[in-house]
């Protein structure tokens, strides 16, 4: 049993930090409680620089199979999703010009372990190189969240 979630950056519930940090709202209901192995593809509009989206983060999502390592010895939950490749566009009109676009199929990351999301306005912020929100322009994307629910080994 699998289920989609389709974001368009354009079409958001509130803008905590401008289209870099946005919240969407949907009702979960539809999907029944359990793990999920989430896998997502993305597509951003030009421009993407020169500071381009890095990775996409979930804050609000229950995650069991992703850490973040850092200067102090723990074992902390990241709510990265997963890492966006930048794409040059070259492009001739009348004279040549590049655009930029940033990517990622589901083939890209792996799958992120998590439970069905409980909160029915959650966050989805776009990361820089140093995984902080990126503050350079963005333009508009799409963000397909697919899930796939495990059948068995639960964590819960």
């Amino acid at each position: 049993m699998s289920f989609n979630v389709v974001l368009n950056s354009t079409n958001y519930f509130s803008q905590v930090n401008g289209i870099h940090e946005q919240q969407y709202a949907i009702d979960w209901s539809f999907m029944p409680d359990g793990e999920y192995d989430m896998t997502f593809s993305f597509h951003s509009a030009s421009p993407a620089g020169p500071n381009f989206i890095n990775a996409v983060e979930l804050p609000d999502l229950t995650v069991f199979n992703s850490y973040k390592a850092a200067d102090k010895i723990t074992a902390n939950n990241s709510h990265v999703i997963g890492t966006i490749r930048l794409f040059w566009n070259a492009k001739i009109l009348t004279a040549q010009t590049i655009t930029t676009t940033c990517r990622a199929s589901p083939s890209d990351n792996p799958p992120i372990r998590c439970s069905k999301p409980k909160a029915n306005v959650f966050a989805v912020r776009l990361l820089g190189d140093d995984l902080t929100i990126q503050t350079g322009p963005v333009g508009h994307y799409t963000l397909i969240l697919h899930f796939e629910k495990v059948k068995c080994c639960s964590h819960t």
